[in-house]
């Protein structure tokens, strides 16, 4: 579900933003020019408020607020459709912001006049609108995502990076949107993306190191002006600050893999620079790893999060091309030792209204959408968070991990031509099971099976036929890691003696007729061993003498 505007966005937008000091609203950057091209064409509407809003790893949004002479403009003609707000940079070109409006609706009407508001999402907050159950078997991430995208026209993307991930045996989407199934694995991977913004399109760009990254077009290096010094003409950065807070000193995962239970699959990642006390040490069990390698590589991620967060830089300037994903060079800074390579995390651009009682493009545009003065002119301020060049960005984890809960039916795979009498298994006795919740018809990788004794070399052991019902456990809640603790009888699969009658006698019964049961009845108590084969049976107990 969309959420709604924020109440006090429209009041923020026009005509100024309360947000700004005071004494630094002189710095808000004039706007040369701003246009709107939706399926209604590009003088359908004027824009009075403009918002984008974005951070590495999660959708953008745009906000907008917009005037018409329509009182009639119908939501359906609009909602679902691309559109792209264009600002004309200082210069020279054009910087877009493409999206899929999300949400439209009638804000107000005065006189001649209309309001509406808007709200633009990126592709990719379309998957939220879907859930679904499937299974994925040896696959990467990158395998998951690029099957779950190809299913959708819309779906613009380019992958750079990937470094070796993970091969996951199985991978699951349990009930839960294709937003936050891809989300979570991408957190868990340490792979991030931000976004690129074309006429008519806009692209996620997957990443996952520090060198997937290079400047804004023509804007390398963004200089610092002090607020002090008035308004000035070229574009730079006003205000700049360092904020530092305390993170872990280290963290710690663990986990269990029990084709080698001897195996310690337990990793410590300490932090580069630690602040405070030592040691502030976040432990987490279990890891979702079943290796060494993969271990290795979740404990510097899960560090990696939190180290990046300890230095943020937080800025407002007078620019149009700062944006998430993209490196600049501060200059002229008073404290020289912060000069230098930043990457910016975050980002919110907000354009607002001024009057203007002179002519131009803004009042031409204006014009031509039916408003006879055709006076509106814009200014921007831009707000922002870097990290340094050096540090690596990792997203931290936002997307819910689902979680099973309680006990769940399956049934027992085996492929065409197995013989229905013979267990489809492996080594370990593991079986392979059908969900009735999984969509895509694929069975689980291999799956153990809780036995009534399980030791070295002795035990009991029972391995389902195909086609029979089980019933399903999960270590931690792990939708990826089931274990057989029982067997279930239903409609199709008859109980091995009439019930209720018969219900006294405890009995184990082969598909071939081979029986042992035990009547523990008084003055009936017998156990009888029975086997089809030339009819043979013993009968211990209730008047049957003993053989010796």
């Amino acid at each position: 579900m969309l959420r709604p505007f924020p109440q006090n966005y429209f009041q923020k937008v026009r005509p100024v933003v309360p947000s700004l000091p005071f004494e630094n609203q002189s710095r808000r950057g004039t706007l040369e020019g701003i246009s709107l091209q939706t399926p209604l064409g590009n003088d359908a509407f004027v824009v009075t408020g403009f918002q984008y809003a974005e951070t590495l790893g999660q959708p953008f949004e745009i906000l907008l607020e917009l005037e018409s002479k329509s009182s009639s403009i119908q939501a359906s003609s609009l909602v679902g459709k691309p559109f792209t707000v264009s600002l004309q940079l200082p210069g020279g070109g054009t910087r877009y912001f493409n999206a899929i409006m999300g949400t439209f609706a009638r804000q107000s009407h005065s006189g001649d006049v209309t309001r509406y508001r808007a709200i633009g999402i990126p592709w990719y907050s379309l998957l939220k609108l879907t859930k679904n159950s499937q299974i994925f078997q040896n696959v990467t991430v990158r395998d998951v995502f690029t099957q779950i995208f190809a299913a959708y026209d819309f779906c613009k993307y380019e992958v750079t990076g990937f470094y070796p991930k993970t091969l996951w045996e199985t991978c699951t989407q349990y009930r839960e949107t294709s937003f936050d199934f891809i989300q979570r694995l991408l957190e868990q991977e340490g792979i991030y993306y931000f976004w690129k913004h074309e006429k008519n399109q806009h692209t996620l760009k997957t990443c996952d190191t520090i060198s997937n990254h290079g400047p804004f077009s023509g804007y390398s290096q963004i200089p610092y002006r002090s607020a002090e010094l008035g308004q000035q003409v070229d574009e730079h950065i006003y205000q700049w600050n360092c904020e530092t807070a305390i993170q872990s000193s280290c963290v710690v995962l663990k986990d269990y893999n029990y084709n080698s239970p001897d195996e310690s699959l337990e990793k410590t990642q300490s932090a580069k620079a630690p602040l405070g006390p030592d040691p502030l040490e976040a432990y987490d069990y279990p890891g979702f790893f079943q290796n060494h390698a993969d271990c290795e590589r979740y404990v510097q991620v899960r560090m990696e999060a939190k180290e990046c967060c300890q230095n943020l830089f937080r800025g407002r300037a007078q620019c149009l091309a700062i944006a998430a994903g993209f490196k600049f060079i501060l200059t002229g800074f008073p404290v020289s030792s912060e000069n230098g390579w930043y990457l910016t995390t975050e980002m919110r651009l907000t354009v607002g209204t001024v009057n203007d009682d002179g002519g131009g493009e803004n009042r031409s545009r204006k014009a031509a959408a039916g408003f006879p003065d055709g006076s509106v002119a814009y200014w921007y301020d831009c707000e922002f968070t870097a990290i340094p060049d050096g540090v690596q960005y990792r997203s931290n984890f936002t997307a819910s991990v689902p979680q099973v809960f309680g006990l769940q039916p399956a049934f027992v795979y085996a492929p065409d031509g197995q013989d229905p009498q013979t267990p489809y298994t492996d080594s370990l006795g593991r079986i392979q099971l059908l969900f009735p919740w999984n969509r895509n018809g694929k069975q689980t990788a291999w799956v153990r099976k809780a036995q009534v004794m399980a030791g070295n070399g002795w035990g009991h052991v029972h391995c389902p036929r195909p086609g029979d019902e089980v019933l399903v456990a999960f270590e931690y809640g792990n939708v990826d890691r089931p274990v057989i603790v029982g067997c279930l009888y239903n409609g199709k699969t008859q109980l091995p003696l009439p019930m209720p009658e018969s219900a006294h006698i405890h009995v184990f019964k082969d598909q071939s007729g081979n029986i042992i049961s035990i009547n523990p009845q008084v003055g009936k108590e017998t156990i009888r061993i029975q086997s089809p084969s030339e009819n043979s049976s013993i009968v211990v107990g209730a008047g049957t003498p003993n053989p010796s």
